[in-house]
């Protein structure tokens, strides 16, 4: 028997959270790069504060006419991600057709581009896709590595027979509840790779004007040190979260509408592990980008999103929380194989950088 538990206490605020994280993460490809490299920041505020403002009236506003929470869910969701769409193709329209570029004479000198070549070959889709692909495959696993378990999971809810009634697929509030909870673990370490990661290519270029090509070593060095100091101090943060998230949060939503049930404190554990060994993977995810090898990458990627989906079917025939036992597999997997990847690599990290940028 699977454990009962109120699912109307939990599944509104965890739709509302996962539907908004949702949007947000689908709309970044069509928006976020576009808006801050054209500088549009008032349409970045104004389509995100509309879509957040679209998603709330929808979800909590039309309860009456859309009584069923998946429908409404998904309707809610719907329309914040085409606000944010909306924003994102006439900005991609305004770049196609050259208005982005017309800047004024009274601009600040940064602001104006030194030339523009109005006639340009134009692109093939073909071309541009294929050299992409590692890029789209690698999105496209990152997602399904993360967040496939608890898709899967709608699907295998036990509690989506309502009234005699066999429903496609129910939000799994149970499996929610913990997993996502788990997800706190991997923001603390992604922000320290970044912060360590992001100064690198000025501080290697800094680097070459003291040693000369014959000195590569010493870069080499270089990229030994960060590459460990980057894995050390993630991991770490990503553990004290993890230990803190299984002690305080079961705690303090104790005596709260919000208390988990065994099942998602089980399933809170085993993610909050499987979170630790993704920011391995992350760390490693980093270093391979920067040496260029996004085709390890996204295959390593594509590797755990097939763990974590056919691992998945299979584990949770028994019951639906072990597909949290799948997505530890999956992480097991990326981290222990990109590791080893990077190891073999890293030592033509210097050469790889010189190769490519000077």
């Amino acid at each position: 028997m699977y454990p009962r538990t109120s699912r109307k206490t939990i599944t509104s605020a965890t739709l509302f959270t996962f539907g908004w994280s949702s949007a947000t993460d689908l709309a970044a490809f069509i928006t976020k790069a576009l808006k801050f490299s054209l500088k549009k920041y008032v349409h970045l505020v104004l389509s995100y504060s509309l879509a957040f403002a679209v998603l709330i009236a929808v979800y909590f506003g039309m309860g009456a006419i859309i009584p069923l929470d998946a429908s409404r869910y998904f309707i809610a969701l719907g329309s914040a991600v085409a606000i944010l769409a909306a924003f994102g193709l006439y900005d991609q329209f305004e770049v196609l057709s050259g208005k982005s570029f017309r800047i004024g004479a009274d601009a600040p000198a940064f602001f104006r581009p030194i030339t523009i070549n109005k006639s340009t070959i134009k692109s093939r889709f073909s071309v541009q896709f294929w050299e992409t692909l590692p890029s789209y495959l690698y999105g496209t696993s990152f997602f399904l590595l993360i967040f496939g378990d608890r898709i899967l999971s709608w699907f295998l809810n036990p509690g989506k027979v309502a009234d005699g009634v066999s429903l496609p697929f129910v939000f799994n509030s149970v499996y929610h509840a913990g997993a996502d909870a788990a997800l706190f673990v991997i923001f603390p370490a992604l922000i320290i790779q970044y912060a360590m990661m992001t100064p690198i290519f000025a501080q290697v270029s800094n680097a070459t004007l003291e040693y000369s090509v014959s000195e590569v070593q010493e870069v080499q060095r270089f990229f030994v040190k960060r590459y460990q100091k980057i894995m050390v101090t993630s991991v770490l943060a990503a553990v004290v979260v993890a230990a803190g998230l299984d002690y305080l949060y079961p705690m303090v939503m104790s005596g709260t509408t919000f208390a988990l049930t065994p099942t998602s404190l089980q399933i809170l554990h085993i993610a909050s592990v499987a979170n630790v060994l993704l920011v391995v993977f992350f760390a490693n995810g980093i270093f391979m980008q920067f040496m260029n090898r996004m085709t390890g990458l996204a295959m390593i990627a594509t590797l755990g999103a097939f763990v974590v989906i056919v691992g998945g079917l299979m584990l949770a025939i028994t019951a639906f929380q072990n597909l949290e036992v799948a997505y530890l597999a999956a992480a097991v997997t990326v981290a222990c194989v990109s590791t080893v990847y990077v190891l073999a690599n890293l030592n033509r990290a210097a050469s790889s950088f010189f190769s490519r940028y000077m």
